[in-house]
């Protein structure tokens, strides 16, 4: 298993992307994202083989509930393939996924990776 912990560049709950958030501000979330993972998550240890994926998320202020923390568990699994941690994020690649949500004094993420055994 590897862990890693980064601070979020943003707080952005699933709920605004249904919402219609506008095209340019949902790319400029993603690219923002694209930066921080690469500059935080690109010395991660690489797995070949299917894993699973939990994440903790820790909020200042109003914590999202863990499903609105969904959007940004997507944008770092992305990034996770860009930088080969993991393979794809395909059924052959991610068997389970996890997130949860909690009261912190400060913004940020603890990811943890294992391979899948099954």
């Amino acid at each position: 298993m590897i862990q890693a912990k980064m601070e979020l560049p943003f707080k952005e709950s699933t709920n605004a992307f249904y919402a219609g958030m506008h095209y340019r501000r949902r790319n400029q979330l993603k690219n923002d994202m694209t930066i921080w993972c690469k500059k935080h998550l690109r010395y991660m240890d690489k797995f070949t083989s299917k894993v699973d994926i939990h994440m903790d998320f820790y909020f200042k202020s109003h914590p999202l509930d863990s499903s609105n923390c969904s959007i940004m568990f997507k944008m770092i699994e992305d990034n996770l393939i860009k930088l080969n941690v993991i393979t794809k994020d395909s059924i052959k690649g991610v068997g389970k996924i996890s997130m949860e949500s909690h009261k912190a004094s400060s913004n940020y993420v603890e990811i943890s990776i294992k391979l899948n055994k099954s």
